[in-house]
């Protein structure tokens, strides 16, 4: 892992006294599932493709990230539709927070 990854990983294990422990554990019991795995690494490919090239201090309105989101989602039926179908399907929940329901924005 390059340091910024490490960087990463320690910003979100910080995030443990925002979501608590047991959010932390459910989480990593999804991501051992390959479908969740493969499925997170689209989002946070996606998410990557779709950062805003804004400065910091510029925030992009919401509804531009949700259209940037499902465009590269769209964009994903053509290649792979049954990724496709996993990925829309937690967008979709994690949207109407029945994944991740503490996430905050």
């Amino acid at each position: 892992m390059t340091p910024r990854e490490i960087d990463l990983v320690v910003d979100l294990a910080r995030l443990v006294k925002k979501y608590g422990p047991e959010t932390f554990e459910a989480l990593a019991r999804a991501i051992s599932s390959p479908d969740v795995s493969a499925t997170l690494a689209d989002a946070l490919q996606a998410a990557a493709r779709s950062a805003p090239t804004k400065p910091r201090g510029e925030q992009p309105s919401a509804v531009g990230k949700a259209r940037s989101i499902t465009s590269e989602l769209d964009s994903l039926k053509e290649t792979n539709p049954e990724r496709h179908s996993l990925l829309v399907a937690f967008y979709n929940d994690f949207r109407e927070s029945r994944v991740l329901p503490t996430m905050r924005d």
